[in-house]
């Protein structure tokens, strides 16, 4: 018997413009990464190489393909954020047997998302569509050429070709680095996608609570007040010159901002003007 469609409760945002809830910081990083001398040149050498059909390849022949008839309640909600955030195409979708509670989105001509069985496992429907949908706000933003490049610099060009790679890619670190420090921007950028389609901030902060490293069995436990004054402990410790050079040590290779800053953010946007706006369908529009 075929499903019944869902009756959509979440507000949809048609013809939504990234501009909506591109995160400035994230907006400024990617105009100083596009004026980088050489970028628009090795992005189209990307974009018309191997990498991405290699990929393609391994994800057919080591992942499961997500599709209608293939785990069809995260598919569902695949489809609906990509409805919520007005994303025509669905990208391919995979789930990993790795037992890691990540997912990551890549692709240059075809996008593709990957949901390791670990998120799977620890999120609820809720929180999961958060992270579906923070997957998703990647490619509605366009991050996905200056994400990949830095998938391929740190990690697909060893897979593929070993460790000369790695030693080759030693000439692109200023590159790589610079890369680095955009892609946390663009983390609070996709946080804001994310709630954007779950339209619940305790959800998402429950699932940014989960992926910081919490248990299930403890998640009743935790304060959310408590962890957002926590935040301000940490923006307090930058008066002392020591903290802060600690900080940009310890999250220079980092792909994501730190947990708690993440959540705090997500926090403030959600209390704002802003973020009511757009639910109430004043945005930007494409």
């Amino acid at each position: 018997m075929p499903r019944k469609p869902k009756i959509p409760t979440q507000v949809h945002f048609p013809n939504l413009d990234p501009s909506a809830f591109q995160h400035t910081a994230d907006r400024e990083a990617m105009r100083k990464l596009a004026r980088l001398p050489g970028m628009q040149t090795l992005l189209r050498k990307v974009s018309g190489s191997v990498f991405e059909k290699t990929l393609r390849m391994l994800n057919t022949a080591e992942r499961v393909k997500v599709g209608p008839k293939q785990c069809p309640r995260i598919y569902d909600m695949f489809r609906e954020s990509c409805e919520i955030l007005d994303i025509k195409e669905i990208p391919e979708i995979y789930l990993s047997t790795v037992y890691v509670p990540n997912a990551f989105s890549f692709g240059i001509k075809k996008y593709t998302v990957v949901l390791l069985t670990g998120l799977v496992d620890l999120l609820t429907e809720d929180e999961l569509r958060f992270v579906i949908a923070h997957e998703l706000s990647h490619i509605k933003c366009d991050h996905m050429m200056y994400k990949t490049l830095l998938y391929i610099l740190t990690y697909v060009g060893v897979e593929i070709f070993g460790t000369l790679f790695r030693l080759a890619a030693i000439t692109f670190f200023p590159l790589e680095m610079a890369l680095r420090s955009w892609e946390r921007k663009a983390e609070f950028t996709c946080d804001r996608g994310g709630l954007l389609v779950t339209q619940n901030i305790e959800v998402v902060q429950t699932a940014l609570v989960k992926l910081a490293g919490a248990s299930k069995s403890l998640l009743p436990e935790i304060n959310i007040k408590e962890i957002l004054k926590q935040a301000d402990e940490l923006k307090d410790m930058d008066e002392e010159l020591f903290v802060r050079a600690m900080k940009m040590y310890h999250t220079a290779f980092r792909s994501h901002p730190f947990p708690i800053i993440r959540i705090k953010e997500i926090h403030n946007w959600s209390q704002s003007n802003q973020y009511r706006k757009i639910l109430a369908g004043d945005y930007p529009r494409m």
